[in-house]
């Protein structure tokens, strides 16, 4: 008796780890569980345990559910944040506080989903060298990306710097004439 009670709990278990991902449901019926991470350009990337991140064609997903909120943004750059639900005929819908669902919403009005809308990077180098002269240089660089629905604003940066504190030891120089 005890081990079907452990066969039940572990079974049990395991649907509750299943339950707990985003769902993909393609057109040919294939079904991609994970995390769903971005939709940008004709792209959807979902992160699995299995593959890391997988890359699928957004005209090949049938539908699509969340466990977790989702920030979808409309052709219409309406923005809709909730959970995301299955619909039938190539739709979803939005689970907007665990109040209503929205009305199916057709995929091909779908832009973009948990869209980024700060990146950024930052680079710092520099040298130090000695001998017959002293020399010295540094770089830094950094750039910002900042995208609202209707714009992008991009900010960047770089500095340089270099000193030559001359000769140690007297400097030669030859010169012809």
């Amino acid at each position: 008796m005890k081990q079907s009670q452990s066969i039940q709990l572990a079974v049990l278990t395991l649907c509750a780890f299943s339950a707990n991902a985003d769902e993909v449901i393609l057109k040919n019926g294939d079904k991609i569980s994970g995390t769903v991470l971005s939709k940008s350009g004709s792209v959807l990337e979902i992160k699995t345990d299995y593959a890391d991140k997988v890359v699928i064609k957004w005209d090949a997903i049938e539908t699509l559910n969340s466990d977790k909120p989702m920030t979808v943004i409309l052709k219409d750059k309406q923005e809709l944040t909730g959970l995301a639900g299955k619909s039938e005929n190539g739709a979803m819908t939005i689970n907007s506080s665990g109040v209503y669902d929205s009305k199916p919403i057709p995929l091909t009005e779908v832009t973009d989903i948990n869209k980024k809308f700060f990146s950024g990077s930052a680079n710092f180098g520099g040298g130090l060298s000695s001998g017959n002269t002293e020399r010295q240089n540094y770089h830094a660089d950094a750039n910002i990306l900042v995208q609202g629905h209707d714009d992008r604003v991009t900010l960047g940066g770089q500095y340089n710097y270099g000193d030559n504190t001359g000769c140690k030891n007297g400097c030669h120089y030859a010169s012809c004439t």
